[in-house]
């Protein structure tokens, strides 16, 4: 039955209006159909013969449109039962972040896919209804009871994993007698990086490159940056250099905007403010050929400036130093490319050498790597940190909740399915990705860009013989394809083959793919982002261990297993090529040993030597 958004208001009126036995049974029905019934205090959701949620939309004085736009949206996401006229699940789902609002407009827009501005106006209307609501006379343990369920209704938690009520939410005698676990913290309440999230809340430095539409603000600018990245990614008569991929052009141009930026935004301002200083150029449309005047040394001084405010307002790592030199030396190849031969000094692997900011430039940036080596790690890595027997836990208990999903699913392969699919099913295929790409990097633990750019009979295949699939690439699908050329087959395991086979099949349809990516975000259609996997595996990781673990960082866990344990150099050799590295690149960047267990097999082998000898 098809229920307009513009009827819910009417259909509402009528509903009050029915007596008090047939709402009774009406409620009771509709209770009994939705899900977690016996974890639910029904009394608490449903206190009166209107829903709560109408209530609220009424009393905060919304328009008829917006009501109708709110109710909509909601009810696409199951949230609003638009025959029954029922927002339990909501309000079950809300109850918890009654303390925390905010956190509850993040749940509905990046869980649920609400729009930002429905989000909002959700979060507003239902922790009014649920103030509304409360019944002062609730006990402690039915108070606690519906903490509890709207937890398993957000998070399919096991009972044994709840925390206890906090003090708020108990008999203070009860309290005093019973000491209660803390409170479990949210993903976003877990600091990984303090100087991160310092540098965040510096809102007028924190985006202080280029604008969005710098193109137009800056035209000049714009049409040399377009020129840049050309010149970075295609041939060129003015480049010794072979072009870049285009993911790692990116990562140039961004850091040559967060400098222009900076020029522009904060170091031309203070020219024009200082009566000391001159301002480095008086046009409103800046170009390379004025920031950089010459090849002369001298002209390096913005960008050692440029490094020292990083330094003191942003405090970057030593490692972002250095990937920001990068860019900048990049940059100043294309400013100077048609001024001098990049390979005149004779060294093809120095070109540009004979210039002297770029000489300056270089210098800083051996510096910096110099540095690098002996840093100190910026994030606290307690708190992101597994064994890998901890991470294949995490894998292990994806694959449960898919398992569950699926043994509950009582409707119709998705495959036959010809409308739209209904909320369980994409429920469903979202959690059947995520195990996926938890399984794939147990399997391949490859740099992140492998499971973004995975396709369908090019880079993912099956490979007959065996019965699994497994991984192709060629020299420019991975990081250091110029290096190691085409890569042998990655294979998985052939017990993944029924679930991969199940989700490309069936599952994934749930997902309405736009293109042949194994992977793709479920809100868009589009294939992963950079972001979307780093959400999907930190999440994941996050929600069964309480730790933010990221993708990149399941590779350091590997080589640090597997060097704990009793393998072979050559086994190790195998390990580096099979992940795309050289073996001094698996010592010196992914093993995370301490230099305690690096010596401490030298500690007992000069033991056992010692004993032996004092034995003759």
């Amino acid at each position: 039955m098809v229920v307009f958004p513009w009827l819910i208001t009417a259909l509402a009126v009528c509903w009050c209006s029915l007596s008090s036995d047939s709402t009774s049974r009406r409620t009771s029905r509709v209770l009994t159909a939705l899900p977690f019934e016996n974890e639910i205090n029904h009394n608490q959701i449903v206190s009166s013969q209107e829903d709560p949620l109408l209530c609220a939309l009424r009393e905060m004085d919304f328009s008829g449109a917006q009501q109708d736009n709110i109710l909509t949206e909601l009810s696409k996401v199951g949230l609003w039962n638009t025959e029954t006229l029922c927002s339990r699940d909501l309000l079950a789902v809300s109850r918890d972040f009654v303390d925390a609002p905010m956190e509850l407009s993040q749940v509905l827009r990046r869980d649920f896919g609400l729009p930002v501005l429905i989000s909002h106006q959700a979060r507003a209307v239902v922790l009014y209804a649920l103030r509304s609501q409360k019944d002062p006379k609730l006990t402690p343990t039915e108070d606690s009871l519906s903490t509890q369920s709207s937890r398993v209704s957000l998070q399919r938690a096991n009972k044994s994993q709840l925390t206890e009520p906090t003090p708020l939410e108990s008999n203070p005698q009860e309290t005093a007698l019973t000491p209660s676990a803390p409170k479990r913290q949210l993903f976003k309440q877990v600091v990984v990086n303090e100087m991160s999230q310092k540098r965040h809340r510096k809102d007028h430095t924190y985006d202080y490159g280029l604008p969005r539409d710098y193109a137009t603000v800056f035209p000049t600018l714009g049409a040399e940056l377009d020129a840049f990245f050309t010149f970075m990614t295609k041939p060129s008569i003015l480049s010794s250099e072979p072009p870049l991929r285009v993911v790692t052009a990116n990562v140039y141009l961004r850091h040559a905007k967060l400098f222009l930026g900076w020029y522009v935004n904060i170091y031309q301002c203070q020219g024009e403010l200082d009566p000391s200083m001159e301002p480095k150029f008086g046009t409103t449309d800046p170009s390379l050929y004025n920031i950089i005047p010459n090849q002369e040394k001298n002209s390096a001084t913005c960008f050692i400036d440029f490094l020292l405010w990083l330094r003191s307002n942003r405090q970057i790592s030593v490692s972002y130093e250095a990937n920001v030199l990068r860019g900048i030396t990049k940059m100043l190849k294309f400013r100077f490319a048609r001024d001098c031969s990049p390979d005149r000094t004779g060294d093809p692997s120095k070109p540009f050498d004979d210039v002297p900011i770029l000489r300056e430039l270089r210098k800083l940036h051996r510096q910096a790597n110099g540095q690098q080596r002996l840093a100190p790690r910026v994030s606290d890595e307690t708190k992101k940190w597994l064994s890998w027997p901890e991470y294949l836990g995490v894998v292990q208990q994806s694959l449960t909740e898919v398992d569950q999903l699926l043994r509950a699913y009582n409707g119709p392969d998705p495959a036959t399915v010809e409308a739209s699919f209904t909320v369980e099913q994409r429920r469903i295929s979202v959690a059947y990705q995520k195990y996926l790409i938890l399984a794939i990097f147990a399997s391949i633990p490859d740099r992140q860009r492998t499971i973004r750019e995975l396709e369908l009979d090019r880079s993912f295949v099956k490979d007959i013989a065996s019965d699994s699939w497994g991984i192709k690439h060629a020299p420019d699908d991975y990081k250091t394809g110029k290096t190691y050329g085409e890569r042998p087959l990655l294979q998985l395991s052939p017990s993944l083959t029924p679930a991969i086979e199940g989700f490309v099949s069936h599952w994934r349809l749930c997902l309405r793919p736009q293109t042949k990516h194994v992977f793709v975000q479920p809100r868009t259609c589009n294939p992963l982002t950079q972001d979307s996997v780093y959400q999907i595996v930190s999440r994941a990781c996050f929600q069964y261990t309480g730790k933010r673990t990221n993708p990149h960082l399941l590779r350091d866990m590997i080589v640090t297993h597997v060097r704990e344990s009793d393998a072979s150099e050559k086994q190790l050799e195998a390990l580096a090529l099979f992940m795309g590295h050289s073996i001094q690149v698996q010592r010196a960047s992914y093993d995370r040993r301490t230099l305690n267990d690096k010596v401490a097999p030298a500690v007992e082998l000069i033991r056992s030597l010692n004993s032996v000898s004092l034995i003759k």
